[in-house]
């Protein structure tokens, strides 16, 4: 019994295969190619929506500490939610002075004040 394992790629010839030579991109959700820079945005994006988050989240419990450490991780200061709360107006609803204050120097606005 002999053990013949196949190959894991299979050539193909220059004639026989479609854009020989040239990498294949992956299909973006719209049908058209996409470039490994709308990839990293995409993927950059994602992360940044996954910071906001854990932003709103720090400002609805007051965590002042918590907060900080996002913003200095990308998060953005003046996000607003599916609410149309800012962080501001989450974290003043959260009865922290401190974690208000904080936010108001380093710029953070209100929902009304965003427009």
């Amino acid at each position: 019994m002999s053990m013949h394992k196949k190959p894991l790629l299979q050539k193909q010839d220059a004639a026989g295969a479609r854009g020989a030579g040239k990498p294949r991109m992956p299909k973006s959700p719209l049908g058209e190619e996409c470039n490994a820079t709308e990839k990293t945005r995409a993927t950059l994006h994602g992360i940044r929506d996954g910071l906001n988050a854990k932003l709103f989240a720090a400002a609805n419990r007051g965590f002042l500490w918590d907060a900080e450490d996002l913003l200095r991780a990308g998060a953005e200061i003046n996000a607003v939610n599916k609410e149309g709360k800012s962080v501001l107006d989450v974290a003043k609803e959260s009865g922290n002075p401190a974690l208000t204050s904080f936010l108001r120097e380093r710029g953070a606005k209100s929902a009304n004040e965003l427009g």
